[in-house]
């Protein structure tokens, strides 16, 4: 049924949480361009992507692709537009995705798009704020240099299968604003590389790279990859959440999110 309402509770959690999030058309009900997924047991459809409201950036745009959703609603109807909300199920040639929510837009799209893109935001910014709270030191400034670190004896680690073993590079930070903490002196930021495909996610850096960091101590057991301890490096730090790092431009958010931190430990 069209609606011109807001989202529902379940869809205000699969729109804040799902990784894709886009508006298609059907083309094939019960169709499948996925081997995998073209089977009886497991009702399914190919849509055409009108528009993205999220997806995973690795996967580039998917406008205008054919994708196959699993369905867990009920079947679909040829020319039907809806809302769709997925998980990820296929990478390859072709992209299939397992549906989590689906809402029937009607003459409100634009609406509902600005209320997706809110619910998203809302939920970025509170695990913005979490990772914030747990941060020792945030800052903004630049790396000056990057050396690998070279230990005193080799560490007998074991890399995953068809993965090159990560090691540990040292990056010196040019510190221009604390932002929370103060830095008694230059601190040094730890991280893996190159990056695997265990910990895909991890941020790396580069010397010259400019913007704002969430400085973790090693020693909080945050680093992202517990199967290779960091070295004891002198005033070192971690970033190694993908939400650890932010561009210059997202200073004021960043600002406004620790005074409400600070609002919400004053009271």
């Amino acid at each position: 049924m069209p609606r011109d309402s807001g989202l529902s509770t379940d869809e205000v959690e699969a729109a804040q949480t799902a990784p894709f999030v886009f508006f298609a058309t059907v083309r094939s009900p019960g169709g499948s361009n996925v081997e995998a997924l073209d089977r009886e047991e497991e009702p399914s459809a190919v849509v055409r992507v009108d528009e993205v409201v999220a997806a995973p950036h690795a996967l580039g745009d998917i406008t205008g692709r054919d994708v196959t959703v699993r369905l867990v609603g009920p079947r679909l109807r040829r020319s039907q537009r809806l809302l769709f909300m997925a998980s990820g199920l296929i990478y390859g040639n072709e992209l299939g995705v397992s549906e989590v929510a689906r809402v029937a837009p009607g003459r409100q799209a634009s609406r509902l798009r600005e209320e997706i893109l809110e619910q998203r935001l809302r939920r970025h910014d509170n695990e913005l704020r979490t990772r914030l709270s747990l941060a020792e030191i945030v800052l903004y400034g630049r790396i000056e240099s990057i050396q690998p670190y070279v230990p005193e004896s080799e560490a007998a680690a074991i890399p995953p299968i068809g993965e090159a073993a990560p090691s540990w590079r040292i990056a010196d930070l040019l510190v221009w604003r604390a932002l929370k903490g103060r830095p008694a002196d230059a601190p040094r930021l730890l991280f893996l590389y190159p990056r695997t495909q265990k910990w895909s996610e991890m941020p790396l850096f580069v010397q010259g790279q400019e913007g704002i960091w969430l400085l973790h101590s090693p020693a909080s057991g945050d680093t992202g990859a517990s199967t290779f301890r960091p070295p004891a490096v002198t005033n070192s730090f971690q970033a190694p959440d993908e939400l650890d790092f932010h561009a210059p431009g997202s200073i004021p958010r960043i600002q406004i999110l620790l005074q409400m931190l600070g609002t919400q430990r004053s009271r």
